[in-house]
């Protein structure tokens, strides 16, 4: 079984207990994830299945969508309702004008430093474990993009409550955009709820709950949900190159300019390709080369080598390849 799949996480997993669950419920053993969800928070989580794990690093990059609560006047120590209270401070003077005034700090891109609270890496572990140890450690401020982000309602009160759209980057912290902004206003704040609502072109309209998984799987209808994935990479332009390279783009070899036979898109230097055979099956993805006569590199590729395309007229002989690139 391999595609991807649109999971809505529910508040109280963990991201590693979504991944254990359908890999047990699926019978599968290669599962991966393309980003993490805090437990409390809820929403869109990409999984990858099969040999679709290999694309992982491709998906990992998406932009993110969020709905998020961020309460105004009580600070924590990781940011969002599940820590400590390490500050409070009576809010109501804060108006909806300033909240506005304050966002515009957060638009485009900005300098976010990580929280202590989170997976990232130093000196060997994970930030949160050297937290557990009651220690601080120095990290430098990451540069991330927040593309959008639009209060939608403002709620008065002694720690007001704004609900807030956001569409950023990867690696953003949301949770640090609402500490961030309540430093702003002065009176503190952090993250009360949080929901993803896209990760790239995977929306939670389309997205399953685990109970809506294990239904579908009841009920075989498991295809019907499990995109593939040149869909997913749907970001990426698609070429189909001719019929004798296809053996070319098997043995791992790069493509001349010759060796396309149809263009969809415009491209640029560095940009990922989706190459299609001439019958239109997907068989690897390929970087855009500038040196030489040379048009583009295959990345990875997900047909067999030693492959018969006999039913198109497509590399009647076998032949042999560089296996470090096979799915």
């Amino acid at each position: 079984m391999d595609g991807i799949l649109n999971i809505n996480k529910e508040p109280g997993m963990t991201s590693f207990d979504v991944v254990k669950i359908v890999r047990r419920m699926l019978k599968i053993k290669k599962v991966g994830h393309t980003g993490t969800l805090d437990p409390q928070a809820k929403g869109v989580m990409v999984l990858c299945l099969g040999k679709a794990t290999r694309i992982v690093q491709f998906l990992m990059g998406q932009d993110k969508e969020y709905h998020f609560l961020a309460s105004l006047g009580i600070a924590t120590d990781t940011q969002d309702s599940s820590g400590e209270e390490i500050a409070k401070k009576e809010a109501s003077f804060v108006t909806k004008e300033q909240v506005e005034e304050a966002l515009d700090n957060f638009r485009g891109e900005i300098l976010q430093l990580p929280p202590m609270v989170s997976a990232l890496h130093y000196q060997g572990k994970r930030l949160y474990q050297w937290a557990r140890e009651g220690k601080e450690v120095d990290r430098p401020k990451r540069k991330v993009e927040v593309k959008e982000l639009v209060l939608l309602d403002f709620k008065e009160g002694t720690y007001p409550e704004l609900t807030l759209r956001a569409v950023v980057s990867s690696g953003t912290y949301i949770r640090t955009l609402c500490h961030d902004l309540g430093e702003i206003l002065g009176v503190g704040g952090h993250l009360s709820s949080l929901t993803r609502t896209r990760c790239g072109s995977f929306r939670i309209e389309e997205s399953r709950t685990i109970k809506e998984l294990k239904n579908v799987r009841d009920e075989g209808r498991l295809k019907e949900i499990i995109r593939s994935m040149d869909e997913a990479l749907g970001q990426f332009p698609a070429l189909t190159i001719k019929e004798r390279a296809v053996r070319k783009l098997l043995n791992g070899l790069p493509l001349l300019q010759e060796d396309v036979n149809r263009r969809d898109a415009e491209i640029e230097p560095g940009d990922y390709l989706r190459l299609y055979s001439p019958s239109g099956r997907f068989l690897a993805i390929a970087k855009a080369s500038t040196v030489g006569q040379i048009f583009a590199r295959p990345v990875k590729i997900f047909q067999p080598v030693q492959s018969e395309f006999t039913t198109h007229g497509e590399c009647h002989s076998r032949v042999n390849g560089n296996p470090a690139h096979l799915a």
